[in-house]
């Protein structure tokens, strides 16, 4: 603890028992306190935002920031400097070449900023475009919030203690009044300055005890990796939309098409969607959830691991997370981040057991029981819905520990050259050890996916589900032209019921989808269709728009000729619609039930 020695009580014509009489302006503004009647939170409050007392000076004044309904210390006024709060988020710290050594810079508060007096500006004036705020030179400047008689009264003291200071007046003549008033004045001050240095001291060795922490337990400062992981998320997730993907409900084979985590296209060979899986999701809300849990987790481990520790935390969790949906789910389409965040999480856990001594135990426990509970929800969540891939998340949170387990220990953790060697060989060790983990789940996935014969009835060898994709990739914007044909049928169809459009029109309309028709045959017969289950689904495709054509036909005859007898009858206009929507039922139920049966539809 830090003492003052108070003194000779008749030592009054020091310059900072000068100074002193200098405060007694503030007596009656508001918002601001003397010494020794400063109220401890304001106190309190100064030591832990910007205060930070040096071994030669005297505190006198705290001001408060006069822009918050409850006090707020901005301002205090020592006997050599003035010290102010800096913005929250500012590093920026004035040079004082009068204190240079006298105070450690690293257990100073995180807004303190001070200049002494002699080296205030001349003239000290507000800035022109804000009043409350204290010009200072070089960029430095005192944020006051407020004008009035508090700014006048502090604006006139530091310009005064400048110059007395400096001495470029003369110390005046204290009458004997002012002398007897100091004499009794002062001892106070020093005694209430050797009270308010027992609190700085507590707040330094708090601060000291947080740095040492730091020290020992941070890899890196800032997190860069977490917010590119989800930068790239978000990336891919607009591609996708703009590419014409649903953003609330994609469909099964869009997700496909960008990589989504299919079983049946992994034992075909694409192992290569275990990880692109990790940055695709299903919709905007699964999107949002997983980038907001990663972002709120996420910066924390960053900084207990580093920069590469953390982008191997996060990439072998997930691939661990996918490895165990596939195992668990060989049949259906996954995506998604959520594995690879309970990585994360089963990574903070691990640091925690690894590195326990060196957490104060009341931090420990708070996070320690905060992370468990976060996981019983989650896991209480995912028992009660069967949409979520709980396989996934108990996966990349088992691979995360592992992992964590791995990285988390000291010689590990240090910033260098070698530690950043060591955490490279550490990962690499263990992502060649997920790969054969990998083959051998591939192996045993394929086994059982090929050998139920009741899943694999309909299958046409391993290539089904790779087939399958080939012919959506390729009939995608083919398919999106069926449809607008189809939609563009219907408002024909409401043009013909209300009866209000033109003959001409409805003629030309007709003759339009016709053509569309026509168009949509040739392109889906140059498909791509490997096996026999396709070749079907594209028959009921093709023989849909021959019916529609016929369909139309009969209608531009019926309009042209006023004949209505094409609209019944075995072949007529009725029928033939009828055979069209029944050929379009039958391809989505062909196409529903290869889906299924080859393990591409979404759990």
């Amino acid at each position: 603890m830090e003492e003052i020695s108070a003194g000779e009580a008749e030592d009054v014509d020091s310059f900072d028992s000068l100074v002193w009489p200098l405060c007694g302006a503030f007596t009656s503004v508001e918002g601001c306190w003397l010494v020794p009647r400063v109220p401890q939170s304001m106190l309190a409050a100064a030591f832990a935002t910007y205060l930070d007392l040096a071994d030669d000076e005297t505190l006198l004044v705290l001001l408060d920031s006069g822009t918050e309904p409850a006090p707020v210390p901005g301002c205090a006024l020592t006997t050599q400097r003035v010290y102010w709060a800096n913005p929250p988020g500012s590093h920026a710290r004035p040079p004082d070449p009068m204190t240079a050594g006298s105070v450690a810079r690293d257990v100073l508060p995180p807004r303190c900023a001070y200049l002494g007096y002699r080296d205030l500006p001349d003239p000290i004036a507000p800035s022109s475009a804000d009043p409350s705020r204290i010009l200072l030179g070089n960029g430095q400047e005192i944020r006051r919030g407020v004008t009035g008689q508090a700014m006048e009264t502090l604006l006139a003291f530091l310009a005064e203690a400048r110059d007395r200071n400096r001495g470029a007046d003369a110390l005046p003549e204290i009458p004997f009044a002012a002398r007897d008033q100091a004499r009794r004045a002062w001892p106070e001050v020093l005694r209430a300055n050797y009270n308010a240095r027992a609190l700085q001291a507590r707040f330094r060795g708090h601060r000291a005890a947080v740095r040492d922490f730091q020290d020992r337990t941070t890899a890196t400062a800032r997190a860069v990796v977490t917010p590119f992981i989800a930068g790239v998320c978000v990336l891919i997730f607009v591609a996708m939309v703009l590419s014409g993907v649903s953003p609330i409900d994609p469909r099964g084979e869009a997700m496909l098409r960008w990589g989504a985590l299919s079983g049946r296209l992994v034992i075909d060979g694409e192992s290569w969607r275990l990880m692109t899986c990790l940055f695709l999701h299903f919709g905007v809300l699964h999107l949002a959830l997983n980038v907001w849990g990663l972002l709120m987790v996420g910066p924390a481990v960053e900084r207990f691991y580093g920069h590469l520790g953390f982008a191997g935390l996060y990439l072998l969790s997930g691939f661990g997370g996918a490895l165990a949906s596939l195992r668990e789910h060989p049949i259906g389409i996954c995506a998604g981040a959520s594995g690879a965040i309970f990585g994360v999480i089963g990574g903070l856990l691990a640091f925690l057991v690894a590195r326990r001594g060196d957490f104060p135990a009341g931090l420990l426990k708070a996070i320690r029981s905060q992370t468990l509970t976060f996981v019983a929800i989650n896991l209480v969540l995912g028992a009660a819905s069967p949409s979520i891939d709980m396989a996934g998340h108990l996966g990349g949170l088992a691979t995360g520990f592992v992992v964590g387990l791995c990285l988390a220990p000291r010689p590990i953790a240090r910033s260098g050259g070698i530690g950043v060697l060591r955490r490279t060989a550490v990962i690499v060790f263990l992502a060649i050890g997920l790969v054969v983990l990998g083959r051998a789940t591939i192996r045993a996935t394929r086994t059982h996916v090929l050998g139920d014969e009741a899943r694999n009835s309909q299958a046409r060898g391993p290539g089904a589900a790779r087939a399958f994709i080939a012919f959506e990739q390729a009939g995608h914007p083919v398919f999106e032209r069926v449809d607008r044909t189809s939609r563009d049928l219907v408002h024909l169809l409401k043009d013909l019921e209300q009866g209000k459009t033109p003959p001409d029109r409805l003629l030309a309309t007709i003759d339009g989808l016709i053509v569309d028709t026509e168009r949509n045959t040739a392109q889906l017969v140059a498909l791509p269709q490997r096996n026999d289950a396709i070749r079907a689904m594209t028959g009921q495709l093709v023989a849909a728009q021959g019916y529609l054509r016929q369909a139309l036909e009969l209608l531009r005859r019926a309009l042209a000729t006023d004949d209505r007898r094409v609209l019944d009858g075995a072949d007529g206009l009725n029928s033939r619609l009828g055979q069209y929507f029944a050929a379009e039922k039958e391809f989505v139920r062909q196409r529903e039930s290869y889906l299924k049966v080859n393990g591409l539809a979404k759990e």
